[in-house]
């Protein structure tokens, strides 16, 4: 899985927004199929993600859309799905070890 996901983080840096919306569509997918099948891999890919960027990114883009407040770019949610995706993957796997060891 390390290829393809590395594959689709390059592509969140691409300028068409289209593309970008669909690279953290695909990436917030893999992380959270990942978390159900293997918290441990999922845990080391979101590791790989450059989630500061991502977070400052998802920050932005929401406070540009903030006037149509509630309605949000796909874009947007796609980009707050991965910071979701990402964040609930790194626990997954230190409860999963926690469970391993007890």
């Amino acid at each position: 899985p390390d290829g393809a996901f590395a594959a689709w983080i390059g592509l969140l840096g691409a300028p068409d927004a289209r593309l970008k919306q669909h690279a953290a569509s695909e990436l917030a997918l893999m992380l959270d199929d990942w978390r159900t099948d293997d918290p441990v891999v999922a845990a080391r890919l979101a590791e790989t993600l450059p989630l500061k960027r991502v977070e400052a990114l998802a920050t932005a883009r929401l406070e540009r859309e903030s006037e149509d407040a509630p309605v949000r770019s796909r874009l947007s949610q796609a980009l707050v799905d991965l910071v979701a995706a990402a964040r609930a993957a790194k626990p997954a796997a230190a409860s999963s070890n926690d469970r391993e060891t007890r």
